[in-house]
This record gives structure tokens, sequence and C-alpha cells, in this order.
């Protein structure tokens, strides 16, 4: 531990090391140990603790508290529901235009792809069939003399 990380741990959680995070507290004794510069930096931080300390605790009064909780939003009836959009999409209505809508696009495409799947098989008899006619064919005449 540094001197940096002892004055930012007494900063955030006072002058008394017991109420530090345990993973730093053996380092933190440690470098209290070995350095003197360290139990000054407790020093100030056990007196701010103890102005803290000293200082009144702040009372809200009960209409200052119940003013406020009057003051705050409060949420309508689209909060609960989700709102006039929420419930067109996933609404009853909305469900039924989900469905329909995904059901359009896998039969689109079943379309699409049928459609390309025939073309690619067009294309490869009419390569067979360009190849066979270049080769040369025997005729009957030839085979039986």
């Amino acid at each position: 531990m540094d001197r940096d990380r002892f004055e930012n741990l007494a900063a955030a959680y006072g002058g008394d090391p017991r109420r530090w995070p345990a993973a730093e507290r053996d380092a933190a004794r440690a470098f209290l140990d070995a350095d003197p510069e360290a139990e000054r930096l407790l020093f100030e931080a056990r007196q701010l603790d103890a102005a803290l300390d000293a200082s009144p605790q702040p009372r809200v009064s009960r209409a200052l508290r119940d003013a406020i909780l009057a003051a705050a939003p409060q949420p309508g009836p689209e909060a609960k529901t989700g709102g006039f959009f929420h419930d067109l999409l996933f609404g009853g209505f909305g469900r039924g235009l989900m469905v329909a809508g995904l059901t359009a696009a896998a039969v689109l495409g079943v379309a699409i792809g049928a459609g390309v799947t025939q073309n690619v098989l067009s294309g490869v008899q009419a390569e067979a069939i360009v190849a066979e006619a270049g080769e040369p064919v025997l005729d009957e005449l030839e085979i039986l003399g």
C-alpha cells in the first residue's frame, strides 16, 4: 500500500481502520507501522469523524415528507399497460398482426427459395444438355454395321 491509497481510504472510511474494507486492513496496518506520516493522516481523519459525529442530525418533518411525496409524479394508466403503442403491438390485435407478418415472411422466404432453386436447376439441366450435344453421338448404323 502506498501513501495515496492510505490517504484515500482514510478520507473515504474515516480514521478507524476497523471500518475500512477487510481486504485493505492488513496492508493499512503494515503501512501505518512503516510510515510515521500515516498516523498524522489517521489523526486528521479522526478529527473529521468527530466533527461529523458532533453535528446535529437532520430531521425532516412529517409535513415536509408528505409534501415531497405528494409532489412526486404519479404513474398514469399507460404506465400500467405499457401505453397505446405497446398495446397495439403486443396486445391481442398486435399479436395477430405479428403472427400474420411472420407467416407472410415465412411464405415469401419459401417462395423465393423455390424460385431460386428452380432457376439453378434449369441452369444445370441446360449445361448438361449443351455438354451432351457437344459429344459425338454414335448412330445405330455405326454400331450395327
